[in-house]
């Protein structure tokens, strides 16, 4: 098994959950749960993987992950790819809608 599909699998325990919970984690608000998952979204972004990068992302933006927000801006503002830095730039909007 590659590396890249053995790190999307390590990951599915975390994510099924959360798909299947999906809007109602956001809007039930930040349990201890969500602060869990939220620090191993937070570790996944440093990552070298871009797949599991834009992932993290993705789903920080859109739990709202207040406490992401710092991380985030870093990669923004100095990752080498372009895309990633798209995608934090969006996670950005969706967590601090100024």
């Amino acid at each position: 098994m590659n590396k890249t599909r053995h790190n999307l699998v390590s990951l599915l325990p975390l994510l099924l959950p959360l798909l299947l919970a999906g809007p109602a984690l956001c809007v039930a608000g930040e349990t201890q749960g969500n602060q869990v998952v939220i620090q191993r979204l937070i570790s996944e972004l440093k990552q070298n993987d871009w797949i599991l990068r834009a992932s993290a992302l993705k789903m920080l933006g859109e739990m709202k992950a207040t406490e992401a927000a710092a991380p985030i801006l870093e990669i923004a503002q100095g990752a080498s790819n372009d895309w990633i830095r798209a995608q934090a730039l969006m996670a950005v909007a969706r967590i601090q809608p100024q």
